[in-house]
């Protein structure tokens, strides 16, 4: 065999030299590298240090989301791109966000300009979901020729109750499925004093608040501000008008009225509701009449409250205020000899007034 061929198999299995020195320095460099990335934050903690056993799924040891999102594997939608600055930053609506809301969220409407002054009223208008601790989600560009607003919102069935302002005559009323963006003009079953029909539906209804027996407490009104009549939501959804409705409508064909309803105080925490019709000639009043209303029952009887001699009393503030009642008295201003006091009666006529 020669000294060549007895070389080549000795050398067989071997690595040369300087290939080992060459592959030590390449790990070093890469032990390096890791060690400045890991230092500066190019690797998150868990390439660098492994993953927090005891961390939730979706979540780290410091997690960033709002509360709400803690605890799930979810990751707040993007943002949407701004097209107009006037417009607020809001993020994209995924249908699972409905999983987490509740009566803690929000509907806001956003708008801004003046339109054109005749077909619209506004530049822009978007209707919006906020969440408990502030974040914005877009649910729709809502029309603009009239100013709309939030009278009531459902979480639980995605609805709100918008009204449309902005225009002569009643506000119209509908019902606005906010994951659906479907308008319902004919939403209340008929519990609507017929003083306040519009075409398609109705106007100038308000929510009051939620009763203790767990209805909500709604008010129609004209367009003077005068109450037409009272309705409830009941816990299934639907629509319930009370009786008071058809006897204001009553006295509105007797003159009993100075529009299409009376003066009305009422108190959602008491469940009570008292008005006063009045029959006026030449703006003097004639004749008038008190109505106590239970709201829990939904009766009422003629009452004969102590109020000052020869006053006109009146509501001191409108149906949507809380201070109406203060205790079991009415809030009333009452004018008499050219002068106004504020006065407190007593609906049930046990008491003078105060």
């Amino acid at each position: 065999m020669s000294s060549t061929a007895t070389r080549r198999s000795n050398d067989a299995g071997r690595v040369p030299l300087g290939t080992i020195i060459t592959l030590l320095i390449l790990v070093a460099a890469a032990g390096g590298a890791f060690w400045l990335a890991s230092q500066y934050g190019f690797l998150s903690d868990s390439e660098g240090q492994g993953s927090d056993p005891t961390t939730e799924p979706g979540t780290t040891a410091s997690d960033a989301r709002p509360e709400w999102l803690v605890g799930s594997a979810l990751d707040l939608p993007p943002l949407l791109a701004v097209t107009d600055e006037r417009e607020p930053q809001a993020r994209l609506m995924v249908g699972w966000i409905w999983e987490f809301v509740d009566a803690d969220w929000g509907v806001v409407i956003a708008r801004a300009g003046d339109g054109d002054g005749i077909t619209y009223l506004n530049d822009l208008q978007v209707i919006y979901l906020e969440s408990p601790e502030g974040e914005l989600f877009r649910l729709y560009d809502l029309r603009r020729d009239y100013n709309i607003d939030l009278v009531h919102w459902d979480p639980d069935e995605r609805v709100a109750w918008l009204v449309r302002t902005g225009r002569p005559g009643l506000a119209q009323v509908v019902e606005f499925g906010l994951d659906t963006g479907v308008n319902t003009e004919a939403w209340h079953d008929n519990s609507v004093s017929v003083a306040n029909n519009v075409a398609g539906g109705v106007g100038n209804v308000t929510y009051l608040g939620l009763q203790e027996d767990g209805r909500e407490l709604w008010a129609s009104y004209d367009a003077s501000g005068f109450t037409t009549g009272l309705l409830w939501r009941t816990a299934s959804g639907t629509f319930q008008g009370s009786v008071i409705t058809g006897e204001i409508r009553r006295l509105h064909l007797q003159g009993f009225s100075e529009d299409r309803g009376i003066d009305a105080w009422i108190s959602v925490d008491s469940m009570t509701a008292v008005y006063r019709a009045t029959f006026r000639v030449d703006g003097r009043v004639e004749r008038d009449r008190w109505i106590v209303h239970n709201l829990a029952t939904d009766d009422y009887a003629d009452a004969s409250p102590q109020v000052p001699s020869r006053a006109d009393c009146v509501p001191a503030f409108n149906i949507t205020s809380p201070d109406q009642f203060d205790g079991a008295r009415i809030v009333a201003d009452c004018r008499a000899g050219g002068t106004t006091s504020r006065v407190l009666i007593d609906p049930s006529g046990a008491a003078a007034p105060a």
